[in-house]
Parts: structure tokens; C-alpha cells; sequence
């Protein structure tokens, strides 16, 4: 069993809600599921790719309008899970390494609570990645008023501003912040952020 096949069957963050942890129940979910569908309808998106998808606790309960959506996690329990629960002609969930496999075509792809468990090499490597399946969006999270990216074993945590270095990303062409309550507040600045692939410099 892989370390994520583990969190994810153990429940090791203790949400009640999201086997994917506190940051995916409805409470910390609440803004963002009222705000992306307007996103992604400015940005004119038609198909969604979810990487990683986790759960699908909070998904479930947004409005996507039309959206053909594709989920991916590299936990193939929790994939076969979704298929057979919420998979559907317009909803597919598919077995992805987003470090390794090559990722199914979407026109935005959404990697929220993600990059933050990568370590700086893995996170050029999703991106990289993320950028060869040919979609034009990133929505992805940051936390913008971190000053320094400290370098992690991937599986750790950090929250990450992906403007700092060594990202250096440009400045996003939406960003939303969330209205995190986790740890009390300790990360309010918690932000999913818009940016255009071709844009992003890739080491």
C-alpha cells in the first residue's frame, strides 16, 4: 500500500467530512464553490481536468454548468470508487501520476491542495507536465503572503507562494482567496490562482 492509499484508507488527516482532509470539507470549500463556477466561465472553459481529484467530497457539489469534467489521483481505490459512484458521459475518473503519466487534454486544469505537498523539484515537474497535455489554464493554490518557499520531501507540506522564488511565477490573472479557517486562521491568505500555461517560466 502507497503512502496515499494509506492516508487515504486510514483517514490519517481526521476530517469527518473528506478523506482528503479539512481543506476539502463543505465549511473551508464554501467560497470557492460559490466563486469557481463564475472562474471558469470567464475563462471560458468547457473541460475540466481535477489533478489530483482526492475524494470528490466537495466537486460533487459544484455547479459546473455544461463542463465536461475528468478527475485524476494517483490512489486507485479512491478512483474506482468515484467512477462507480459519480462517473457519468460528462464525469470520468482515470488512475494518473501527475509527476509521470501523461494527462488527459482539458482546457483548465485545477490542482488544488496539491502543489504544497511537492517538493520544489516535483512542483516544476507537475507544472511541466501539466503544460505538455496541452491545457491553457492552472488554477492552483498558493499562499501569497509567504515570503520563502522552504524545500520539502515530497508527501510533506508547506504552504507555498508560487510568485516567490524559486517559482517566480507571474502575477495570476484572477486569484481568489478562499477564507481558510484552518489552524485558526494561521492561513488566511490561502488563494486558488488563475494563470496561463504558456506563460508560466519553467525551469
Amino acid at each position: 500500500m502507497c503512502r496515499y492509499d494509506r492516508i487515504i484508507a486510514e483517514n490519517c488527516w481526521r476530517d469527518p467530512d473528506s478523506a482528503s482532509g479539512t481543506g476539502s470539507n463543505l465549511k473551508q470549500t464554501e467560497t470557492l464553490r460559490r466563486e469557481l463556477p463564475a472562474i471558469l466561465s470567464r475563462l471560458g472553459v468547457r473541460t475540466l481536468l481535477d489533478a489530483p481529484c482526492g475524494d470528490f467530497h466537495w466537486m460533487q457539489h459544484l455547479e459546473l454548468n455544461g463542463i465536461t469534467y475528468t478527475g485524476v489521483d494517483v490512489v486507485a481505490s479512491v478512483i474506482a470508487r468515484c467512477q462507480l459512484t459519480f462517473g457519468s458521459p460528462a464525469r470520468q475518473f482515470l488512475c494518473r501520476n501527475i509527476l509521470t503519466d501523461p494527462l488527459p487534454r482539458a482546457d483548465a486544469i485545477l490542482s488544488r491542495d496539491c502543489l504544497s505537498h511537492l517538493s520544489n523539484e516535483h512542483v516544476w515537474t507537475a507544472v511541466r507536465n501539466f503544460r505538455a497535455s496541452g491545457a491553457s489554464w492552472m488554477l492552483a493554490t498558493t499562499y501569497p503572503s509567504r515570503t520563502r518557499n522552504w524545500d520539502i520531501v515530497t508527501g510533506s507540506w508547506r504552504p507555498i507562494n508560487l510568485c516567490a522564488a524559486p517559482f517566480n511565477f507571474p502575477t495570476p490573472v484572477e486569484a481568489l482567496i478562499e477564507g481558510s479557517t484552518e489552524y485558526d486562521g494561521d492561513f488566511a491568505d490561502k488563494t486558488l490562482a488563475v494563470w496561463r500555461l504558456e506563460r508560466l517560466p519553467l525551469t
